[in-house]
């Protein structure tokens, strides 16, 4: 394997997206990735700087599969929508302004994102990773009895159309709750 095709120059690596139902009510959209700090921006820094200042509670906004990694839900049920960042909800509040910017601009980052630089690590593919990684507190389980060491039933979460549409739909989510907020 080609090592230098496994580098990322934009501080995101492993962009991945999924939809499901934590129940038969609601709706979920989600956007795992893993964050680094690289010559080009110290997107992983940033990250820690911004849960720092903001988090009431320790692990506040951290994942548990490790601190490079962010999760972004959108919750969406008959009463109402939800954001998620890393299992904890980000509720619609000025204390909550530097998360809800963050998210904001990572998902434009991605969106905007030229495919290219959109870098999936092959051996990041595995039942283990990416399973903890997509749906935050729930196992995304993809089997194959007979060959369980198959990466490429994974394939359609790293499809980049896909990333790229679940990245502008959450950023949307966010410009409207932020719209609601401001009174615009």
């Amino acid at each position: 394997m080609d090592k230098i095709n496994n580098i990322s120059f934009t501080g995101i690596k492993n962009i991945a997206a999924c939809q499901f139902k934590r129940n038969e009510q609601s709706f979920s959209t989600a956007l795992s990735m893993c964050l680094t700090d690289d010559f080009n921006g110290k997107d992983l820094s940033e990250f820690h700087s911004m849960v720092k200042k903001v988090a009431t509670r320790p692990n506040q906004f951290k994942h548990y599969n490790g601190t490079d990694v962010v999760n972004i839900e959108h919750y969406a049920q008959n009463d109402g929508t939800a954001l998620f960042l890393n299992g904890d909800e980000v509720e619609i509040n000025d204390e909550n302004l530097p998360v809800l910017s963050y998210i904001a601009k990572k998902t434009r980052q991605i969106f905007r994102l030229p495919k290219e630089k959109m870098t999936v690590n092959e051996d990041y593919k595995t039942p283990d990773e990416v399973g903890k990684n997509l749906r935050y507190g729930t196992k995304y389980v993809f089997k194959d009895p007979d060959h369980p060491d198959r990466t490429d039933l994974y394939d359609d979460c790293f499809d980049k159309d896909v990333v790229k549409d679940v990245a502008k739909h959450i950023n949307q989510v966010i410009q409207k709750k932020m719209e609601i907020y401001f009174d615009v």
